[in-house]
Parts: C-alpha cells; sequence; structure tokens
C-alpha cells in the first residue's frame, strides 16, 4: 500500500513537472489591448509600438535572391541597430567570406572580399539595389530584416482596416504616388503578408512572413520572403538563430590597404 502511494506521487509529479515545461509561445499575447474596440488608429499605434520595442537584432541564417539576370545563395549574419544602422556578412560554399557590408541613412561602405573593392557612397535608392542585387530603399530594407513596420502620418493617405475571423486587414491608399497597401495581420499583431498595387491594381512588391517565435517579449518571423512582382526579383532570408537586444552592433569592417577603394556620390 506504502508503496502504491509513493509510485502515485511519482507519476503526480512527473506529470506536474511535464506540464510546467510545456511552451506555449505561439500564443503568447504580446500587448494587453482590449481588441473588441478596436480602431485604425489603435491599430496603427499597436504596430508602430510594436516596430518601436526592437532596438538591435542579430540573426544567422541563409539567404538566397534571384533576378532574370542572376542568382545566388549562402549563408548571413545580420545586424540592425534601429533605426539607423545595418551590417551584414555574407558567406558563400565552404563558408568563405564573400561580402561585407554597413548601411545606415546617409551612407554605405561596401566590400567585395574575393574581388578585393571597397565601395563607399550615399545611401540611395539605386547604390542600395546595386549592393543588394535587388531594388530596395533603406526603410523597406530594415523594416524586412526585422519583420516590422512603422505607420507614418501622411495627410494624402486614406485608410481603414477589417477583422475577418482572427485576422486584421488594413488597408491605405495615397493619393499622391496612387499606390494600395494591403497589409494582412494576425491575432498576435504579427505581419504575414503586404503587398502593394499600382494605380492599375497591378502588384508591385510582395512580402511575407512566417514561422514566427517568441522571444524575449518580441515575435520574430524567421522565414521572410520578398519580391517585386514585375521585374521578377526575388529575395528569401531564413533564420536559423536570432538574438534581441544585443545593445550595439559589434561587428566592423577591417579593409586592408591593398583593397580598391571606389567613391561613389
Amino acid at each position: 500500500m506504502i508503496k502504491m502511494k509513493f509510485n502515485i506521487l511519482i507519476l503526480l509529479l512527473i506529470a506536474f513537472y511535464c506540464t510546467s515545461c510545456v511552451h506555449t509561445d505561439s500564443t503568447k499575447p504580446e500587448f494587453d489591448f482590449n481588441t473588441d474596440s478596436m480602431t485604425t488608429e489603435k491599430l496603427k499605434y499597436i504596430m508602430n509600438l510594436k516596430a518601436n520595442k526592437i532596438k538591435t537584432l542579430e540573426a544567422e541564417g541563409q539567404i538566397e535572391y534571384e533576378t532574370p539576370e542572376s542568382g545566388n545563395s549562402g549563408s548571413i549574419l545580420l545586424a540592425v541597430n534601429r533605426p539607423d544602422t545595418i551590417y551584414a556578412r555574407l558567406r558563400g560554399p565552404f563558408g568563405i567570406t564573400g561580402i561585407i557590408m554597413t548601411i545606415n541613412r546617409d551612407n554605405f561602405i561596401y566590400y567585395n572580399v574575393q574581388e578585393a573593392i571597397a565601395i563607399n557612397g550615399s545611401t540611395t535608392p539605386e547604390n542600395i539595389s546595386y549592393i543588394m542585387k535587388i531594388e530596395l530603399d533603406f526603410n523597406t530594407l530594415i523594416n524586412l530584416i526585422s519583420g516590422t513596420y512603422n505607420f507614418t502620418e501622411n495627410n494624402n493617405t486614406s485608410d481603414y482596416f477589417y477583422k475577418l475571423k482572427s485576422d486584421y486587414y488594413y488597408n491605405s491608399y495615397d493619393s499622391l504616388t496612387a499606390r494600395t497597401t494591403r497589409i494582412v495581420i494576425d491575432s498576435n499583431f504579427n505581419i504575414t503578408r503586404l503587398s502593394i498595387f499600382d494605380s492599375d491594381g497591378s502588384r508591385l512588391i510582395l512580402i511575407e512572413y512566417s514561422y514566427y517565435k517568441y522571444l524575449k517579449g518580441n515575435y520574430f518571423p524567421f522565414e521572410i520572403y520578398f519580391q517585386r512582382t514585375k521585374e521578377r526579383e526575388q529575395l528569401w532570408l531564413k533564420y536559423d538563430e536570432i538574438i534581441t537586444e544585443t545593445g550595439y552592433i559589434k561587428h566592423k569592417i577591417k579593409i586592408p590597404e591593398s583593397v580598391r577603394k571606389i567613391y561613389w556620390e
């Protein structure tokens, strides 16, 4: 009888331990808001709050891009110090470093290790397009890496949202550019899809975020897909690891004196 009671006690302890180890990150609420009275302004406020919570992060994983002219893949290390600095290191087969770059809102440094060329220039969409191989502006790039979106005041924009099941569908129209932005946001206020359309209704840009994981108070997408539809440009990012709140970007670019240096306006 004593032995039976002891065995039951052991089973109860094991059951309690296993229950306490179950992770529910996929349903963990990041914000405590009354979503029954959700408005467009409140939705944008929550999304901005979510984006501004992320100050620094470091991610490692795989990158692949494809354009009509070329395509490539490799491993990548990305470090972000929001709102204005990005560091990236790309490696090819056998872990050989191919490209290292830092980008901020004013200028960039692009170091092609294999070709022994370093380019220093202004952060224009044209220059970023060259070094990234896909046309991107700085704001889109930093949002793409971190899986966030910042809503800014724009007098030319009319917007609204509606809720379908557990997802929010945000739509905005910019009368100045005649472009429409559509964003799908899940119940944890994570963006799952962002699309931009021209005045004819043709899609210009598609961004998809998936495999979100909850890390230290924030959700992060571990898979990101970017497409410029008309240009047939595609980019895939698959993170293996994300470290949040690193405090600063610890990585630096050291360019040897023998490297050819080029300066762009």
